[in-house]
């Protein structure tokens, strides 16, 4: 009789126990997730301030920002304008932009080659398949920042404001093309944030933030 006593103790104790380490771990499992969250928005952040200043040493090149439009399949993009100040010498060397994107020659280097700085830490996940010119699958991390459309090709002093003019943002994934010039109203596009706090901006000073949109204001949230 006692020691069946013991064992029901012992499994009590027991029962207990799993229940305790499991209200913990449910206590605990939203701060890991807002921790891992607030990681990945630093290294957006990081990647924007590297947008910036690639952007910034192109046009200490050029006299101009970066002129070209997103990535698309007949042209390289504004993406590929920066690349050498991104030390992503080896990608730009290999890549010919006579071609289209697709063509075999590029689309695989692409598919090697992954810059991080042009790459949103909350879209790692998300594969994207692009089809050679001669039909041939790859998969390749497509960019996942945009550039302002109002300020593409120009110069630094033509834009007044240049600390509340936006230069870049993170993308969301169904994010196509944006504009908000300088920094008054909300954005033309699914404003839906890739990031959890908002969306990471840039603006054409180099200063970033996060941004949090209501229907009729955006507030920027300095980091």
């Amino acid at each position: 009789m006692k020691r069946t006593k013991r064992i029901a103790f012992t499994l009590i104790e027991l029962i207990a126990s799993i229940a305790i380490i499991a209200i913990m771990l449910a206590m605990l499992l939203p701060a890991v997730q807002r921790t891992r969250a607030s990681a990945r928005t630093m290294a957006c952040l990081s990647n924007a301030r590297q947008i910036a200043m690639a952007s910034q040493m192109f046009h200490d090149s050029f006299r101009k920002l970066p002129t070209e439009p997103l990535m698309l399949d007949s042209d390289a993009g504004w993406s590929y304008d920066i690349l050498h100040y991104l030390e992503q010498d080896e990608l730009r060397k290999g890549f010919d932009p006579s071609l289209t994107v697709d063509a075999d020659q590029n689309i695989q280097l692409a598919s090697r080659f992954r810059p991080q700085a042009l790459t949103c830490p909350e879209n790692l996940d998300v594969p994207v398949t692009m089809l050679s010119a001669s039909g041939s699958p790859f998969e390749v991390k497509a960019s996942h920042y945009l550039f302002n459309g109002f300020v593409l090709g120009q110069r630094l002093s033509a834009i007044p404001e240049t600390d509340m003019t936006m230069l870049a943002r993170d993308a969301s994934l169904t994010s196509s093309a944006w504009h908000s010039s300088p920094f008054t109203s909300v954005w033309s596009d699914d404003p839906t944030p890739s990031h959890p706090g908002g969306t990471v901006v840039v603006f054409v000073s180099g200063r970033v933030a996060v941004v949090q949109e209501s229907s009729e204001v955006v507030i920027a949230i300095d980091r």
